[in-house]
């Protein structure tokens, strides 16, 4: 697996009991591995107690294109952020 630090920005959903609210995460790391077609991504944000909360997404990423490395970096955080938003609306 390479590793891709990264710094951009990412936003997920959180449900509360009456309102739906935004929350920032960081983007922390990418990686992906083109033999098992494994994509790894995590994002990371500042918990209120000084600590770290991270959410991570692993998954197969599969694509008939020849994409470059930066291409395949962003449809990879493309595909998580996706992922990530299925989860948020299944809980």
């Amino acid at each position: 697996m390479k590793f891709d630090p990264c710094g951009g920005e990412a936003v997920a959903a959180e449900r509360s009991s009456e309102t739906l609210r935004l929350i920032s995460f960081r983007l922390h790391q990418t990686q992906y591995d083109s033999r098992s077609k494994r994509a790894y991504v995590e994002f990371r944000r500042s918990d209120s107690d000084g600590g770290d909360q991270l959410v991570v997404a692993v998954f197969t990423f599969r694509t008939k294109e020849r994409l470059s490395k930066q291409r395949i970096r962003e449809e990879v955080v493309r595909k998580a952020r996706h992922v990530l938003k299925g989860a948020v609306a299944a809980t």
